[in-house]
């Protein structure tokens, strides 16, 4: 996304600061990522951490028009075979 000039924005609690800076992204908390992000795309396993991580009021304080993309999975004993 750099290369057209897009800014872009990490939040990952696992990942060193200077590790996103090195990957040419801006590491910011995640208020300011749903607060500043035209699209935000869901990378999270299935923890008990991550449980409920997307909820009405994480919606609710992304920008208007904000789209989020959940790459994410159910956890595997919820999928029907």
């Amino acid at each position: 996304m750099n290369a057209f000039g897009t800014r872009v924005v990490v939040y990952d609690p696992f990942v060193p600061p200077d590790a996103v800076v090195r990957a040419d992204a801006e590491p910011v908390d995640f208020d300011t990522l749903l607060a500043e992000s035209d699209f935000v795309s869901l990378h999270a396993a299935v923890t008990d951490a991550s449980k409920g991580l997307i909820n009405a009021d994480t919606l609710a304080r992304m920008r208007p028009g904000a789209c989020l993309v959940n790459t994410a999975r159910a956890p595997w004993w919820t999928r029907r075979l």
